[in-house]
């Protein structure tokens, strides 16, 4: 008989962090040596907010897939958040071409950019900038977003885990 293993009551920025076997998971996987490979935050009242296939918005809470849950140290500003949301990301395209910037040379004569003017993002990024936008430094703020793999929020000073499949 296994143990079951409750979710706790979740907060707004609470981190989600997600793997399933689907082929892009796999592949982020892979490439960023990590058992995650997907990125959400939750925002409340069971949605949270991500970047997915479908683009930049707010989806209801899904637990499938869901591995770790993490949650900032630091109090996040949740509604400098939602206006950052709304004005700088909500409508916003899946930047599929940004998976590759987790390890790309910053001196590589290809360099990545979203042709419509960075009106995409991938998940990981989108949940850097969201907590930032929160007031909270998942990271160094000097560390740009596009390069955060999925798996990095696990090794954040500044997020703790308070669950875990």
């Amino acid at each position: 008989m296994t143990k079951a293993n409750p979710l706790p009551e979740l907060q707004p920025s609470d981190v989600l962090l997600y793997w399933t076997p689907c082929w892009l998971d796999v592949l982020i996987s892979v490439k960023t040596y990590s058992d995650v490979a997907h990125v959400e935050v939750y925002e409340g009242n069971g949605m949270s907010s991500a970047a997915r296939k479908e683009g930049v918005n707010l989806y209801t809470f899904r637990s499938e897939g869901l591995r770790y849950v993490y949650r900032p140290i630091e109090v996040p500003d949740n509604e400098s958040a939602r206006q950052w949301f709304r004005d700088q990301a909500q409508g916003y395209g899946y930047w599929y071409l940004g998976l590759l910037g987790f390890d790309w040379p910053k001196n590589h004569p290809v360099k990545l950019v979203a042709s419509d003017g960075w009106h995409k993002k991938f998940c990981s990024q989108y949940g850097t900038q969201r907590l930032r936008a929160a007031r909270c430094q998942p990271f160094h703020p000097e560390y740009p977003a596009e390069k955060v793999p999925p798996g990095l929020f696990k090794s954040s000073a500044n997020l703790r885990c308070i669950w875990r499949l």
